[in-house]
């Protein structure tokens, strides 16, 4: 079930054509909520909105906002533009988009008969927050020769327009373009399935490179299998199956004290291990000390050092080119002091990327 409340729009703080975010009035409150214009359209200060507030009742990680569902007055909206495929499907906010490769889209030729990734490489992260330095690195480390594309699934977020950092990453030239397949929507192309977005990555927007993440918003059950970046493992076989050098960046820290996620998280032991069937690429952060003892430990135990092919990178520049673009990303609230191994081990993935792409050297 979800909660919802009438709310009084206050103020404009931001206004996009993809995201905006007002200060509304509920029951006495001054609450923030974000819109989808897309959606909605963008209200204006005085009108009422219906507002979704069931993330911030619960106190989970929206950032503290509602979401607007519709502008009182202005709850009528006309279909325009091309395409017939629907996103959110069978549910009251169903939209129309048009796919890169339905009839009629500009991708419809180049996909229409398949093919194959010809050996692209494509990191398939399992959080948002590596998205960055795996952006980064591999931009840094092809002397921003690479065409990098993100592609952004439906295993969390669904408007890629929730991303700060994928808008960050767009405007210092480290993401060339963005699809987003399933039911995420948003991107400069719409797919309907992986296997369509990968495709579309390689031949109509000629990638080197690829990146294949989730939205900002994991969810985690604290059982063995029971967290969506599980998927990223059928999307590493994905990779394979299409013939491109599938990369798996390893989710490390150790500022997390709780067992099941202390040097490796169990969520990357899990994939790796069990879930995925290909042999693929698994990038190493050269760490010092204990800190290296333990990860190759749990490499080890869990039968992965065996089964994949482990490729020792040094990523020990990603902190700093990180600060300098002023990519402050947090991973569980952490950021890169706090969490240095994470970044550095998404980091070495992107690194990877580009050392195995082909065309820009």
């Amino acid at each position: 079930m979800m909660q919802t409340r009438f709310g009084k729009v206050v103020a404009i703080i931001s206004q996009g054509d993809q995201l905006s975010e007002i200060m509304t009035e509920v029951e006495g409150r001054m609450e923030k909520a974000y819109v989808y214009p897309q959606l909605t359209g963008n209200p204006q200060p005085g009108e009422t909105v219906l507002l979704n507030t069931t993330a911030v009742r619960l106190g989970l990680g929206s950032g503290g906002r509602h979401f607007v569902q519709l502008i009182v007055g202005r709850e009528q909206h006309e279909l325009d533009g091309p395409g017939h495929i629907m996103k959110l499907r069978y549910t009251p906010w169903q939209l129309k988009c048009q796919t890169i490769d339905e009839p009629g889209a500009a991708g419809h030729e180049a996909l229409k008969d398949g093919g194959n990734l010809e050996g692209m490489p494509v990191v398939v992260a399992e959080l948002h927050s590596q998205l960055a330095p795996i952006c980064l690195m591999a931009k840094e480390h092809s002397s921003c020769k690479i065409r990098l594309v993100y592609i952004m699934p439906d295993w969390a977020a669904l408007p890629i327009a929730l991303s700060n950092t994928v808008r960050q990453l767009q405007s210092q030239g480290l993401i060339d373009h963005t699809i987003t397949y399933g039911h995420a929507f948003g991107g400069d192309a719409e797919a309907v399935n992986i296997f369509s977005a990968l495709l579309a990555a390689r031949k109509v927007f000629h990638a080197d490179v690829a990146v294949v993440a989730m939205g900002p918003g994991i969810v985690g059950t604290g059982t063995k299998y029971g967290f969506s970046g599980i998927e990223q493992g059928p999307a590493l076989d994905a990779v394979a199956l299409m013939g491109g050098k599938a990369i798996a960046p390893l989710r490390i820290g150790f500022g997390d004290q709780r067992e099941r996620h202390y040097g490796i998280s169990h969520h990357s032991l899990t994939v790796l291990a069990e879930i995925v069937q290909n042999k693929v690429r698994v990038p190493l952060p050269v760490l010092s000390g204990d800190k290296g003892i333990v990860i190759y430990s749990q490499l080890t135990a869990a039968g992965i050092a065996e089964k994949h092919h482990l490729v020792e990178v040094d990523a020990t520049d990603t902190l700093d080119l990180m600060q300098t673009r002023q990519l402050n990303v947090t991973t569980m609230g952490r950021g890169l002091r706090a969490e240095p191994e994470f970044f550095m081990s998404a980091g070495a993935a992107g690194i990877l990327a580009a050392q195995e792409a082909k065309g820009w050297s």
